[in-house]
């Protein structure tokens, strides 16, 4: 788990995150050419396109302080990979 404190870049778009984040408080913004594109709160996942080595289309930035569960890239894809429930719900939460 990480805490980040507001304006924090957490990952640049076109960067291969080496996590999978769950906000656990917090918001966290995701920007496109510096335009918002969404923003998540507790429960939501981000850094999910790095499962499978695509890079984010998007910069993911701390809004205000914000606590985050980090889970290794690799460990992640194996749940994701072993549990079709979980991958149905994860790409759609």
């Amino acid at each position: 788990m990480g805490k980040l404190d507001k304006g924090e870049i957490i990952y640049k778009a076109g960067y291969a995150s080496e996590f999978v984040y769950i906000v656990f408080s917090g918001v966290v913004g995701l920007f496109d050419d510096e335009s918002a594109a969404d923003y998540l709160s507790r429960g939501e996942i981000f850094g999910i396109m790095s499962i499978y080595g695509g890079q984010s289309r998007f910069s993911a930035v701390s809004m205000e302080e914000v606590v985050c569960y980090t889970v290794e890239i690799g460990e992640f894809k194996k749940v994701f990979d072993k549990n079709t429930r979980f991958a149905d719900f994860s790409l759609f939460t």
